[in-house]
């Protein structure tokens, strides 16, 4: 399973992009399937009033999200916390 995280916006108005794949024989794959299936893929997400806010486009398999800076919470800011912090892992730091 591949999963992407890309935010974009901000004051700068750039993209980032996270991403991490998991085999399907690894050990860590429950703890992901966890993560990803906790998300309330099927709510559609409320609009973040503001200027120079985030957006989140959230991808996990054939899952896919769009979802403003407040809505980034709960599992979702699980989610998207641990697929940064493991593509940075990737990456070397």
């Amino acid at each position: 399973m591949e999963i992407a995280v890309s935010r974009t916006g901000g004051m700068a108005g750039m993209t980032r992009t996270w991403s991490v794949r998991v085999d399907d024989g690894a050990d860590e794959l429950a703890g992901w399937s966890a993560l990803v299936d906790a998300c309330p893929w099927d709510e559609p997400a409320a609009p973040t009033p503001g200027a120079d806010r985030f957006v989140y486009l959230v991808r996990a398999g054939d899952r896919e999200a769009r979802l403003g800076e407040a809505a980034v919470d709960g599992p979702w800011r699980r989610l998207v916390d641990r697929v940064r912090d493991a593509s940075r892992e990737n990456l070397g730091g």
